[in-house]
């Protein structure tokens, strides 16, 4: 079995990261988690996110990201507005 970043069931977190959430389980996982009943291994989709360059990008742009990590799906934290200062 590989870790929770090499599942197609994981969801990288955008701000965090190192950590994500799972669509089978329940709560935040770290990305080297390892050893899970319900991993699955990811799948071609047509559109993907890049941590690195935090773009959303076309499958046929995939030569442009080569090296980068990049996943079918990202975790937007509801109360991500916590994190950022506003300008009050």
């Amino acid at each position: 079995m590989g870790s929770c970043k090499e599942c197609r069931w994981w969801k990288p977190d955008y701000f965090f990261d190192d950590l994500g959430e799972c669509e089978r389980k329940i709560g935040i996982h770290p990305e080297n988690k390892s050893g899970c009943e319900l991993f699955e291994a990811k799948t071609e989709t047509e559109f993907c996110w890049c941590r690195d360059c935090r773009v959303t990008f076309h499958a046929s742009e995939r030569v442009l990201h080569k090296g980068h990590e990049f996943f079918c799906m990202a975790r937007v934290d509801p109360d991500a507005h916590e994190y950022t200062s506003t300008g009050d």
